[in-house]
């Protein structure tokens, strides 16, 4: 049976494709200012700080595949579920790791002979082993959640709430501080183990998998809950942001991503803000319900779009701060996947290449205005 659409989520989840993107955009706006010039130490450092704290997106994202699972399939997966996201997310991996196949035979040098057409199928192979590109592990990571879910959720929905979580919180601490001992060790090979090992292996974000199954199981219980705790979220935001900022200016932790084990408190504590501001706030629904739909195809194909940017800028002299370059890579690669996906949609195919998208009918101003104050009133919350 069909369940009410979570309409918070949609928030949830135009902010964490968002950061998705900003974070990759920093990396690369870094790129173009050193190559090009115009950056400084101090600047090098603030937008590197910049990029460690909006790294919480990609955990969000684990997060809400568990989250809806758990919510839409109470009683199990349904029939068809495997064959159906085989079609839309697995296939669309491996045209996406055709694409960036390419780019990375191009970054690395790649011409059109036959070094460069075996150096092309290596990187394929790469791709489809360890995830497309720097960001297609994500989708390894889900095919993993899906099989946990199915094999497991008839243990899980029977443990007690306290003990789960609090015993995948201790493994994917200690999981986390297992592999940067490994890299602070010096183990031969330790950039490649941690790389397999923690990026799209779920015993890297088994405590994303635990909340995101007891939260969509229990939507009532957390509700009630986050209520009561409404005044220590904002505290626990800044609490664990200090954490993630101590450990990283101390260089006791000094990886810049989200695969640390600081990273999990403040992801935790940004998505309680996030939700408590969905549940209370007026904001765009329109918007964000834009945005979420197009997220699949953002995730895809930004990194490609933020390539094509960064080549343009390279080597020009553009007049623009490492601020605009970041405001136009940013910019530029979120509209550019989103044109692209809207219009690769128009094709029967492009289920197999971008995923399947939703098409949804405009809504008239008037209907979500009552849409909005509807979806206030169910959470009984008229007043902030």
């Amino acid at each position: 049976m069909s369940r009410k659409r979570i309409q918070e989520l949609d928030l949830l989840r135009t902010v964490a494709i968002i950061m998705v993107v900003f974070v990759h955009a920093i990396t690369r706006a870094i790129e173009v200012h050193q190559t090009n010039g115009g950056l400084t130490e101090n600047m090098e450092t603030a937008l590197l700080t910049l990029r460690l704290f909006a790294t919480f997106g990609t955990p969000i994202f684990v997060f809400l595949t568990e989250f809806l699972l758990s919510y839409s399939y109470q009683e199990g997966l349904p029939s068809g579920f495997f064959k159906k996201r085989i079609k839309y997310i697995l296939l669309p991996y491996v045209s996406m790791g055709v694409l960036y196949a390419f780019v990375m035979t191009y970054e690395g040098g790649g011409t059109m002979n036959l070094a460069g057409f075996f150096q092309f199928f290596r990187n394929f192979a790469i791709n489809l082993t360890i995830g497309f590109y720097r960001h297609g592990y994500f989708i390894i990571l889900v095919f993993q959640f899906y099989l946990l879910h199915y094999f497991l959720h008839s243990r899980l929905k029977n443990m007690n709430v306290k003990t789960l979580l609090g015993a995948s919180l201790t493994i994917n601490v200690a999981y986390h501080l297992i592999f940067h001992g490994i890299q602070k060790a010096g183990v031969p090979y330790s950039e490649e183990l941690v790389t397999i090992f923690t990026w799209g292996t779920a015993p890297a974000w088994i405590f994303y998998f635990t909340c995101g199954y007891v939260l969509g199981r229990k939507q009532e219980a957390f509700h009630a809950l986050l209520d009561r705790l409404d005044r220590w979220v904002i505290p626990f935001v800044a609490l664990s942001g200090g954490f993630l900022a101590l450990m990283n200016f101390s260089g006791l932790l000094t990886e810049n991503s989200s695969k640390r084990f600081d990273m999990i408190f403040f992801t935790a504590a940004m998505f309680l803000m996030l939700y408590r501001f969905a549940r209370k706030k007026e904001y765009s629904l329109r918007f964000t319900e834009f945005i979420s739909r197009y997220s699949f195809g953002i995730y895809l194909l930004h990194m490609f779009y933020l390539f094509v940017i960064t080549e343009f800028m390279i080597g020009r002299t553009l007049y623009l701060t490492p601020v605009a370059s970041l405001t136009v890579l940013t910019v530029g690669s979120t509209v550019l996947s989103i044109a692209t996906t809207d219009f690769l949609s128009q094709f029967s195919w492009s289920a197999y290449v971008i995923g399947r998208m939703e098409k949804k009918k405009p809504q008239p101003a008037g209907e979500q205005r009552k849409e909005l104050r509807l979806h206030r009133e169910r959470t009984n919350l008229t007043e902030y």
